[in-house]
């Protein structure tokens, strides 16, 4: 690590990539944490790249666990999402230290966050399933599962064609429309779903953990959904005009 980089010089660095205007509470906390984990990678001189490709295996792991379908493995899968979503944040902090940042780095990190996502609630629906012999909650995460990847598709989908309007046409439009509209109800939503699988353990031996995960499972869902929807609307209004075929 290079001798000038220290703590004040990462959280530097990474002021303005997460605001509390523009990212959930929560990733806050997870970026604040990533501070103190960077200076590692930094020293082992463990690329951010790499460090994604860690984050994969460590979801992995995290699905492994919750599949096992016991209370302890539960509470090691929730530190295992913990630890990923504080690696989420460093692999980023390592690609602007070391000014390597590339969109390959950033496809990789969209892509595996789909995956990581989905490994998540299907990890949970099996659980629910096996530890908590609730077969509705099981189907509920498993329609979560299959709806979480079509809202990050759309949404990525979106940004990337208004990008490309703004390129070749007069009529430009925000890539990241949702932060127009009902901004901070989705932000809400987003660190209620955080804060409740992550401190979820401390109710597994209680009627609350079903509650839980049903209102994890359905409010993920449904987010996804007036995503989805949302976007669909948007491109109707925004995007409707003229794409000659030398743009395609």
């Amino acid at each position: 690590m290079p001798s000038n980089i220290n703590l004040k010089t990462i959280k530097k660095i990474d002021k303005y990539v997460n605001t509390t205007d523009n990212s959930p509470f929560f990733l806050i906390i997870c970026r604040f944490l990533s501070y103190y984990v960077t200076p590692l990678f930094l020293r082992l001189n463990i690329s951010s790249n790499a460090t994604t490709y860690l984050n994969f295996l460590l979801s992995i792991a995290m699905m492994s666990f919750f599949i096992q379908s016991t209370f302890l493995f539960y509470n090691i899968a929730i530190t295992s999402l913990l630890c990923m979503y504080v690696l989420d944040c460093v692999d980023g902090s390592i690609s602007r230290i070391k000014k390597t940042s590339t969109f390959y780095g950033r496809f990789l990190d969209s892509l595996f966050g789909i995956i990581d996502k989905s490994f998540l609630m299907f990890g949970l629906s099996i659980f629910c399933n096996l530890a908590l012999n609730n077969e509705i909650l099981f189907y509920f995460g498993i329609i979560s599962t299959c709806v979480s990847p079509f809202g990050h598709f759309v949404f990525d989908k979106y940004s990337a064609l208004a990008r490309w309007q703004n390129l070749n046409s007069r009529n430009k439009i925000k890539p990241y429309i949702w932060k127009t509209k009902y901004k901070r109800i989705i932000l809400f939503v987003k660190d209620s779903q955080y804060f409740s699988i992550i401190f979820s353990p401390f109710f597994l031996n209680t009627n609350y953990i079903e509650i839980i995960l049903y209102y994890f499972f359905i409010s993920h869902t449904l987010l996804n959904i007036y995503m989805i929807i949302f976007h669909i609307r948007e491109s109707s209004i925004r995007m409707n005009i003229f794409a000659s075929d030398r743009n395609h």
